[in-house]
């Protein structure tokens, strides 16, 4: 009957849930299978199994990041002596290892905000049914690993059909999307596939070439 309170993971997006799953690293699964996870900010682990707790363990339990960026917490970790001894024992500070990667370092179970930094696009061409070199300047704030996607959307009503490798051609920066993109010319997408482990936080401006439409469109 005694228990462990994990708290300051205030800010999440995951809701209340009274069996928030556990897995256990390293010891001795003297907490069960779940805890009581309270939207507020705080896990309650009950002992269970007569299990040995000065053994110490390792567990890990999953929750979603709230949306908006959080520079760090006030992690704390305080217990209730249960078996008919009711004694509390308050929070003491609890050390938070730092994130590492995808060119950012975040401590304190903090949260980053990924975002685009930069987005231009320019055309060589307005004309109806010309030949246009669009020229997109693209900053984020982030390195993405290879696999991920950017997506321009809106540029709808193009004449050129759908192609599943539209060439990209790099004015400067690293080619971080390889030589090709996947142009869908109904939905007005252009999708970049990231590739060869450049660093995308370094920015990148590249065009790419597209027949206008038949149709003017307004600006």
């Amino acid at each position: 009957g005694s228990t462990v309170t994990l708290s300051g993971l205030s800010g999440m997006a995951t809701g209340s849930n009274a069996s928030l799953g556990l897995t256990y690293v390293s010891g001795d699964a003297m907490f069960g299978s779940s805890g009581v996870w309270d939207a507020d900010g705080t896990l309650v682990l009950t002992v269970c199994c007569g299990l040995n707790t000065s053994s110490g363990v390792v567990l890990s339990f999953d929750l979603v990041n709230g949306a908006e960026g959080v520079g760090g917490r006030d992690l704390g970790v305080g217990f209730h002596v249960g078996g008919g001894y009711d004694v509390n024992v308050g929070a003491v500070d609890m050390m938070a290892t730092t994130f590492d990667g995808l060119g950012v370092s975040v401590g304190s179970l903090g949260t980053y905000v990924a975002a685009v930094t930069e987005s231009v696009i320019g055309q060589s061409n307005p004309f109806v049914n010309g030949s246009n070199t669009l020229t997109v300047t693209l900053g984020l704030n982030l390195d993405l690993p290879d696999g991920s996607t950017v997506t321009l959307s809106g540029l709808t009503d193009m004449g050129t059909g759908s192609n599943a490798a539209l060439g990209l051609t790099y004015v400067s920066g690293n080619a971080m999307f390889g030589s090709s993109g996947v142009w869908d010319a109904v939905e007005g997408t252009l999708v970049l596939t990231v590739c060869c482990g450049h660093a995308t936080s370094s920015g990148t401006v590249l065009s790419f070439d597209l027949v206008n439409g038949g149709t003017p469109l307004d600006s």
